[in-house]
């Protein structure tokens, strides 16, 4: 996951050794225990010096699991948090791996909500209301409060098992 490769990049970069199991949280701020603007700055410079995205290890099922749903939901569309400037790498990884099961791309640009442009509207939010927009019946997500806020509204979730959605 993006995760495990920004937390080699953190652990080289400042000598610690947290482990993929050691996220408790998705927010990197809380998990670090920095501000956003130190997050925001250690994802850019992940993000744009790395690239490390790129080389990162498919799901297990991942390919054959969007294959079905597209064949049952035939209208698949992949919200993504990347930046604005990865799109195009983005949209390559995605079609490189997964052929053309996604009919539209949709950017939140994380890095946006860290830097505060959409005021006191959280990611979460902003999220919910697209999947809305989109009349979204399923979702696959990464983020626990997002997936059941979405299964409040009535989505069927898909929810990635990640340490920090155990709690």
């Amino acid at each position: 996951s993006l995760r495990s490769h920004f937390l080699g990049y953190y652990n080289r970069r400042y000598d610690t050794n947290y482990q993929f199991n050691d996220i408790w949280t998705d927010d990197p701020c809380e998990f670090f225990n920095i501000t956003k603007k130190q997050v925001l700055k250690e994802y850019l410079e992940f993000m744009k010096y790395t690239h490390g995205f790129m080389d990162i290890s498919l799901v297990e099922g991942a390919v054959e699991a969007v294959r079905k749903l597209k064949e049952n939901y035939h209208s698949l569309e992949l919200i993504s948090s990347m930046p604005n400037f990865l799109q195009g790498n983005t949209k390559k990884y995605i079609k490189e791996n997964f052929g053309d099961a996604f009919y539209d791309f949709h950017f939140m640009d994380t890095f946006s909500f860290l830097r505060g442009f959409f005021g006191n509207y959280t990611r979460q939010e902003w999220k919910l209301t697209k999947l809305g927009c989109l009349e979204a019946d399923v979702l696959g997500e990464d983020s626990i409060d997002i997936a059941k806020e979405a299964s409040k509204k009535g989505m069927k979730v898909f929810l990635f098992n990640y340490p920090w959605n155990t709690r």
